[in-house]
């Protein structure tokens, strides 16, 4: 390799200055790694131009440079170079060492996502989409059409949001079973979002016909991703044994999971598991704390229960001075809090 390299071998000049930065079988040398990305660069190859760029820009083994790293993309756009076109993009975006213009932006992030590359069309077409205060508009039809050429190109994350785009009629008609084949493409590639979205739809009959049993699989798949909303709903079919058997010890751990990293409905399930002892310890103290995270969050279900409790009392065995004593100088103010809330609603 260093053979051609001194010989002027321009594409082993930038593969040498490739094996330097990220010290593939070398000792990591960004400093020269640097240097024969810019002889490369200086000879027109336009990845070594997109590189050294990026090395200027970040200050990462030379001195920083911003200007000249923008003239350095600019070379490299020039040439046809799709990473380029999205760092000088970034660069106008942000206002990172050039004056900020996301108008000119845009148009670099669709010269790369007119190049096919699927990460750059995403982006293109997620700017699209929510568009950017007064500056871009939204422009959810041209979003929803980049979404599908990425979906369509297989990226797991356009087939999800594209799926969204479908059911919500979001700047495109509305087609539920559309949607659910996109999800169902992407839920294959292992998408944990459109895991939990094809189990709604199975479950709900959206766009395919009902299958509970189906879609508790597709629930308890990406709940054990670690969607925590899949945890929910995977938790609250077990308890209820809707479309599966029944399985409270099962549930309580999944509606742990959910109600401890903030989703309402199940602190609200868990906490009345607590408190009746099904399938889990007796743990009225800790069912009473679940209870009223969820009453302050709004659930009505969990008011309704934690201001009975405060309302009529509840026996902790063998605390219940204790117990009153700890919540006394809360009951009124709780009480209060939740007929405000109720009236609210």
């Amino acid at each position: 390799m260093k053979i051609t390299v001194d010989m002027g071998h321009i594409d082993s000049i930038y593969n040498y200055g490739c094996i330097l930065e990220h010290g593939e079988g070398v000792e990591i040398n960004k400093k020269l790694a640097a240097h024969y990305y810019k002889i490369a660069a200086d000879y027109g190859h336009e990845n070594a131009m997109n590189n050294y760029g990026v090395m200027l820009l970040n200050g990462d083994g030379i001195e920083m440079d911003k200007s000249k790293a923008a003239i350095y993309f600019k070379k490299a756009i020039y040439k046809g170079c799709i990473n380029a076109m999205a760092n000088y993009g970034n660069m106008l975006y942000y206002g990172n060492g050039i004056k900020t213009n996301k108008l000119k932006a845009l148009n670099y992030f669709k010269m790369a996502a007119d190049k096919g590359n699927n990460c750059h069309i995403i982006r293109y077409a997620r700017i699209l989409k929510d568009g950017d205060g007064d500056v871009i508009k939204p422009n959810k039809k041209e979003a929803a059409k980049y979404f599908k050429i990425a979906a369509d190109n297989g990226d797991e994350h356009a087939m999800f949001y594209y799926g969204i785009m479908l059911i919500n009629g979001d700047g495109i008609k509305i087609d539920t079973k559309k949607a659910s084949e996109y999800f169902k493409k992407s839920a294959e590639k292992g998408n944990i979002n459109s895991i939990f979205q094809y189990g709604k739809m199975l479950y709900n009959g959206v766009g395919i016909t009902i299958n509970k049993k189906e879609a508790a699989e597709y629930f308890k798949i990406a709940a054990d991703k670690g969607h925590i909303c899949a945890n929910s709903y995977y938790g609250t079919m077990l308890i209820k044994g809707d479309g599966i058997d029944v399985d409270e010890k099962e549930a309580a751990k999944y509606l742990k999971k959910a109600a401890d990293n903030g989703d309402v409905t199940s602190m609200f399930n868990y906490g009345i598991q607590l408190l009746n002892g099904k399938s889990v310890q007796i743990n009225q103290i800790e069912a009473l704390s679940y209870l009223k995270k969820a009453a302050d969050l709004g659930n009505s279900d969990a008011m309704l229960h934690y201001g009975n409790i405060l309302y009529n009392g509840y026996e902790v065995k063998k605390k219940k001075r204790k117990f009153f004593s700890n919540f006394s100088n809360q009951i009124s103010i709780d009480l209060k809090l939740i007929m405000i809330k109720k009236k609210l609603k």
